[in-house]
């Protein structure tokens, strides 16, 4: 997820600032927008504070910043906080007519070049690239190294990499050396660059009021016994008693790298330790705050340096062992929407949606400091899906070995099944490859799932186990059918003697179940294209307007609308045809939040 602030002073550089601000949002960015106080009500924006630009360097280093206006206004807004290359911000600017975007900092390792290029597609603006790799079209060993999850170590060397690959002289087989480690500068060929994983998490326990440069000091000391170097650290993790240790604060920004905390609560949750202090459980609930903070920021990784005191502080580093750039990394990344920062950020939460449940689930935890990744099937249910900061939207199906590599490349921290209670291939799908990964899987259930009746029909009913059986069922019935068993399996009621005249089908208005209903003779009046919910008003009216002496439902519980369709049914005075439920345990939605509760509530907000 990547945190956005863009700035506009007039009132088309606002129109464009609302405009953007919209769409990062919608792609799982935090994003905040500003502008002076007389378009901000008007374009739904912040109002610029007077002292914006010191909100510019508290953020400084994690922060992308875009400018719409005078290129100056922006050079002369970050002026103060430039300092390194590699660790500044991506800054760029916009002209109020929305025709030229410039990345005008950090447009390599910060990416503002290709943001420049995205942007430019959303708004159909001209991107003006400056930086003479990406003029030229050859070779960037930055760019290069960012891409694949590697780190450089000798920015003099990558320089001269460049100025090699710009006259032409460069062999990249030969003199661009991937490499599991760094090795000594003594031992490294002249005219080669070396690129290594960024691989390495951090965990810190420290006394209270130590310096940054003390720290960064002792961290080089175990770096150095490890033959590690400072910029492959992907990120660094304590306890949350320490969120506000301006020590590790600053040593956050020395490194520009992101720090993340953990409760007491979540830092239990790791097994086994080396060693661990009677005195540290005493202060901070857990007895071993570095190693349990480097285990939960990778939990799949090697430890490579238990708990290790340092002068009044202590580390634990954690190697994972197939990075993006690694020569024995996984697939290629497949799921459209994954953000990279987004595998190392927060603690994550899977949940498979498509449901009124998931949805809830997904909305509740807008305000937790959690990564969601809701999966759902279609188009239309990501459509469902309210934008929010911490949400990336996953749309598509997933069969086992689907979610297996997902769950894999993500380590979530808890797989949460709010699927509907009849897709049973969908979750034996999920708990199969929460099994076979070892993922902690939790089954959302519809009605705190019980499979009984939520309201015992009073009208003659039948309950059969199946779509099947219900159409085997009416086969030797007579009389007109309404269906509201959805698209997916109309095709069991085609065994049904003149299904075309007796049955009229209600499913979901996407262009894809309008085909499938199509494709299988339903057509005409016999189709009934609506998005729910229903009321019993509506049930008895399309129960009447199709004439219908047949009720066929799924058991789907309250928020499936089967309440109402009990009632129409009484009401209309028709038969109705309930397919129960299949037998499952989980917990209800109520229970799924307090379960949330218990386990990420208590983290430092």
């Amino acid at each position: 997820m990547k945190k956005w602030m863009i700035f506009s002073f007039t009132e088309k550089g606002s129109e464009w600032n609302k405009t953007l601000l919209d769409w990062r949002i919608s792609l799982g960015d935090s994003c905040k927008g500003y502008t002076v106080s007389r378009y901000a009500k008007k374009y739904g924006l912040a109002e610029l504070p007077a002292d914006w630009k010191d909100e510019i360097g508290k953020g400084w280093g994690e922060t992308i910043y875009m400018f719409i206006g005078a290129t100056g206004i922006a050079i002369r807004a970050v002026a103060p906080f430039v300092k390194d290359k590699f660790k500044d911000s991506p800054v760029l600017s916009i002209d109020e007519k929305g025709q030229f975007i410039l990345p005008l900092l950090s447009g390599h390792i910060g990416g503002a070049v290709e943001l420049a290029k995205e942007i430019g597609k959303y708004i159909s603006a001209q991107p003006v690239i400056t930086t003479a790799t990406d003029v030229e079209n050859v070779f960037a060993v930055d760019v290069y190294a960012k891409k694949k999850g590697l780190c450089l170590d000798d920015r003099e060397k990558a320089r001269e990499i460049s100025a090699m690959a710009l006259d032409g002289t460069l062999d990249l087989k030969t003199q661009v050396k991937e490499v599991d480690t760094f090795p000594p500068m003594e031992l490294r060929e002249k005219d080669c660059i070396y690129l290594a994983p960024k691989n390495i998490y951090v965990g810190i326990g420290c006394k209270k009021g130590i310096l940054g440069e003390h720290l960064r000091k002792m961290l080089h000391k175990v770096l150095d016994r490890l033959d590690l170097k400072e910029v492959q650290i992907c990120e660094i993790g304590s306890i949350d008693l320490k969120a506000e240790e301006p020590g590790i604060l600053e040593l956050k920004r020395e490194l520009g790298v992101p720090f993340r905390t953990f409760s007491a609560g979540e830092l239990s949750r790791v097994e086994t330790v080396s060693q661990g202090s009677d005195f540290v459980k005493k202060v901070t609930g857990v007895d071993n705050v570095c190693e349990r903070a480097a285990k939960l920021l990778c939990p799949n990784g090697d430890m490579l340096q238990p708990k290790m005191a340092m002068e009044g502080c202590t580390f634990a580093i954690v190697q994972d062992s197939k990075p993006a750039g690694s020569k024995t990394a996984a697939k290629a990344q497949k799921f459209e929407g994954l953000k990279e920062e987004e595998k190392t950020t927060f603690i994550k939460i899977l949940i498979f949606s498509g449901t009124t449940e998931g949805r809830e689930l997904v909305e509740f935890l807008a305000d937790y400091p959690v990564q969601v990744y809701a999966s759902v099937a279609t188009d239309y249910g990501k459509e469902c899906m309210k934008p929010q900061e911490n949400l990336t939207v996953l749309t598509g199906r997933m069969d086992e070995p689907d979610i297996c590599d997902f769950l894999k490349k993500v380590h979530p921290d808890l797989v949460i099944d709010a699927t509907h209670p009849f897709a049973r291939v969908v979750t034996e799908n999920i708990k199969a490859a929460c099994a076979e990964t070892k993922m902690d899987y939790l089954r959302c259930m519809r009605d705190g799932g019980e499979n009984k009746h939520t309201e015992k029909p009073k009208s003659e009913s039948f309950i059969v186990g199946s779509v099947q059986e219900a159409a085997d069922f009416l086969a030797q019935t007579k009389g007109k059918i309404l269906i509201t068993t959805g698209s997916k399996e109309l095709a069991c009621y085609q065994s049904i003697p003149d299904y075309k005249e007796r049955c009229y089908a209600r499913v979901l208005s996407t262009e894809q179940a309008v085909k499938d209903s199509h494709r299988l003779g339903f057509e005409g009046a016999h189709l009934i294209a609506m998005q729910g919910p229903f009321s019993v008003e509506m049930n008895v009216a399309t129960l009447k307007l199709t004439q219908a002496e047949w009720f066929v439902t799924k058991e789907s519980g309250k928020n499936g609308g089967y309440e109402e369709k009990v009632r129409a049914a009484q009401d209309a005075g028709v038969h109705l045809v309930v397919v129960g439920r299949p037998e499952e345990t989980g917990e209800s939605l109520e229970q799924v939040k307090e379960i949330l509760k218990d386990r990420f509530g208590d983290v430092e907000r």
